[in-house]
């Protein structure tokens, strides 16, 4: 197992939101990253799980550095985890993280899942679409979720419920604006008007290219 020395100082994001945390998931993915695997953490652990990651596998290593495992044959990491602002946190609340790797040796020990099996982080499903010809990555809420959103809607609108179904689709509108979550919403608000619903439709957004997260310093 190699071993990684800290010349310079390192760091890695955190991510503040769940767009950050999905948002750096995507851009691994896209970029080659084609295992994951996950857990969760304690607040005040996750600077020495962090530690411990870099340790072993370097997941803060500099492009040039993951050129040479490439060429190696040595898989390069990445590190992403969700870990809102402190007065977002409930008690006792354990931050999910996720840890990206490339193909190449030298991780065997951990328990890997590829990125092609879908895997759910943050509630939220890893999936490829087809964009004019070209395969990207994106975001989608599971089907078990969508099912259920149907149901409540399709439930509230047959009971005349419209104040419930405006604040249920207010709430999708405010999850993160990736395609695959995007146009799930956009089905959704179709299924209400084709069932009767007259309210005002919350707009859509895109999510915009943002940071990863803010850097946390490591060792």
């Amino acid at each position: 197992m190699l071993l990684y020395a800290y010349m310079k100082t390192r760091s890695t994001p955190i991510s503040q939101t769940k767009t950050q945390a999905l948002a750096r998931v995507l851009a691994s993915a896209t970029h080659g990253y084609t295992r994951v695997c996950m857990g969760t953490v304690l607040p005040e652990r996750l600077s020495a799980l962090v530690a411990k990651f870099d340790a072993l596998y370097g997941i803060a290593d500099t492009k040039g550095q993951r050129v040479v495992n490439k060429r190696a044959r040595r898989a390069s990491t990445l590190f992403a985890a969700y870990a809102p602002p402190d007065e977002y946190r409930v008690e006792n609340e354990r931050l999910p993280w996720m840890l990206l790797a490339t193909p190449g040796d030298g991780i065997e020990a951990e328990r890997w899942v590829d990125v092609v099996d879908r895997p759910v982080w943050l509630d939220y499903q890893l999936c490829r679409h087809n964009d004019a010809g070209e395969v990207r990555w994106t975001w989608r809420r599971t089907s078990a979720e969508m099912a259920q959103l149907y149901a409540e809607v399709g439930d509230d609108l047959a009971k005349g419920r419209h104040g419930a179904v405006a604040r249920t689709l207010q709430r999708i509108a405010h999850q993160p604006g990736f395609h695959g979550i995007r146009t799930q919403s956009a089905e959704l608000l179709a299924f209400a008007i084709g069932r009767g619903y007259e309210g005002e439709l919350p707009t859509l957004f895109y999510v915009q290219k943002i940071s990863h997260g803010k850097p946390l310093l490591i060792g």
